[in-house]
């Protein structure tokens, strides 16, 4: 019955704030822009907190140090699923994150592709212009310089089996080239689990997900810096992903 319920108050959530977006963007966006950038962390809390009281999944997080981030930094963290966007919305309150997505997400998703279009996150076809994706990866760092803080998933594409894949460097090079800035590296884990329809239902009440802040690095200076951390951040979130894999196992 919980699930029944947890379904029902989370198709009746995404829609209200789905059609609310759309109506406030066609009437005015910048009160829309405004609208959901107050309420974009509120909403993943309602979100999750529907999963737990009602569907059963167990969330854990761990934000050390989030009190005294800076204004603006670069959120680079693993992707597993859709949940993945909520989670930074959730973890993130008042800090306003614009994501770097794939333009699936930006048509077709409830409440998430209104989200994306309507405060102005920076949509990619990885299959289309290079020259388009670079403008639209610069925009968002340029953003930053108002307090947006951009969010890259440099694997590229989700993990189905919850590992870590190897991170690409392309957006988060040009990002920190064009605005440098700290970088936070977060892990996520659970939302393989979860990320279809019949996933979600089969499992979300055995489930666990969660959320660390693992360090946050001072900006880097020039291409070879960029590399070297990322690859410290690839590393330092794979272990932390494969230490949750190994204490569930056992």
């Amino acid at each position: 019955m919980g699930l029944i319920i947890f379904f029902l108050s989370f198709i009746f959530y995404v829609v209200y704030w789905d059609l609310r977006l759309h109506v406030a963007a066609a009437i005015n966006l910048r009160y829309a822009r405004k609208l959901i950038d107050r309420k974009d962390s509120t909403i993943a809390r309602m979100l999750f907190a529907f999963g737990k009281v009602y569907g059963g999944i167990t969330l854990e997080t761990s934000f050390p140090g989030r009190e005294t981030l800076p204004e603006t930094f670069l959120i680079i963290s693993n992707h597993q699923s859709i949940i993945d966007i909520a989670a930074i919305f959730y973890s993130f309150p008042n800090r306003r994150p614009r994501f770097v997505a794939k333009q699936e997400l930006a048509r077709g998703v409830p409440m998430i592709s209104a989200i994306l279009q309507v405060e102005k996150h920076a949509i990619i076809n990885r299959n289309g212009d290079f020259t388009n994706t670079m403008q639209e990866l610069q925009r968002l760092a340029v953003m930053s310089r108002k307090g947006y803080s951009p969010v890259v998933f440099p694997e590229g594409t989700r993990s189905k089996d919850g590992e870590v894949k190897p991170f690409h460097p392309g957006a988060v090079r040009k990002i920190l080239e064009t605005t440098p800035m700290p970088v936070l590296a977060v892990a996520l884990d659970g939302g393989y689990k979860l990320a279809t329809l019949k996933s979600f239902w089969n499992n979300l009440r055995s489930s666990t997900y969660r959320i660390k802040f693992l360090h946050l690095y001072p900006a880097p200076a020039g291409k070879k810096k960029v590399l070297h951390m990322l690859q410290a951040i690839q590393k330092e979130i794979k272990d932390q992903v494969d230490t949750w894999h190994r204490l569930e196992r056992q």
